[in-house]
């Protein structure tokens, strides 16, 4: 229930994330696309509809990676030596609490990333079109 509780706030930053995506892919589109291949801009809401359209094709199978881990983690106990045993369950324990951390990271990357290709955009838009 803590791990839930803690990811809470990280869902919540990952949806807002999603809609700045959104906002940043109907920019472009607008800025860019329209005019090159004369088709009619498009709204916000339905460039939110392609951002997560595009999301679920890119999704991982994830129960097939679950699948998996538990076979390597059971496998991994099977070859490790019972006294060993504490130090790898140390070990996984350390790894599973650091996949916070590190989906922390992955949306500050992708809000850095969306946020630099709006300035790059808005500057080719502005000063180069």
């Amino acid at each position: 229930m803590k791990d839930i509780a803690r990811g809470i706030p990280l869902l919540a930053i990952a949806v807002v994330v999603w809609l700045y995506t959104a906002f940043v892919m109907q920019q472009l589109w607008n800025w860019f696309v329209v005019g090159a291949l004369n088709v009619p801009t498009i709204s916000y809401w339905s460039m939110y509809g392609i951002v997560i359209i595009v999301g679920m094709f890119r999704e991982k199978d994830t129960m097939k990676d679950d699948d998996r881990w538990e076979r390597a983690f059971t496998t991994l106990k099977a070859c490790v030596p019972e006294y060993k045993r504490a130090d790898i369950d140390e070990y996984v324990k350390e790894q599973k609490e650091g996949m916070l951390g590190r989906s922390w990271w992955l949306i500050v990357e992708k809000l850095f990333g969306n946020t630099f290709t709006l300035g790059l955009g808005w500057t080719i838009h502005t000063f180069l079109s």
